[in-house]
């Protein structure tokens, strides 16, 4: 059996940044190229001679990093689908708080948490052994 890389996916709950009962799935270790990839399409996509396709590809990647979502409605109560025309839905403020949701998800998940002041002995200048 071939190993494979696992697709990491993090559940990510945005009710402390205003949105109650919001929840996003986020794949949090695409790779390098990945990112870039994105980031080129995304600049197409906003760009001033943006096309159809562009806006499409762009939505495709969002839908990718941000594999689904739950609770996600819009002002009438309407639920708003997991679909490029769902992206669309989603308020710009909303679309940042996924992001930098993702991104802490990143941080936390690269870096350790700091230690319990008791978790050591503090140094000390008496010679080892």
């Amino acid at each position: 059996m071939k190993r494979k890389m696992p697709r990491k996916v993090a559940t990510l709950d945005l009710s402390e940044d205003g949105y109650d009962g919001f929840e996003v799935d986020a794949w949090v270790n695409s790779t390098v190229g990945w990112s870039r990839h994105y980031l080129e399409v995304l600049a197409k996509a906003t760009g001033r001679k943006a096309t159809t396709a562009d806006e499409k590809a762009a939505s495709d990647l969002f839908l990718e990093i941000f594999p689904s979502w739950r609770g996600f409605v819009d002002w009438e109560g309407k639920k708003i689908p997991h679909t490029r025309a769902g992206t669309d839905e989603i308020p710009a403020d909303l679309a940042k708080v996924m992001w930098r949701r993702r991104a802490e998800a990143l941080q936390n998940g690269a870096m350790p948490g700091p230690l319990e002041p008791e978790s050591s002995e503090p140094p000390s200048d008496e010679p080892k052994g």
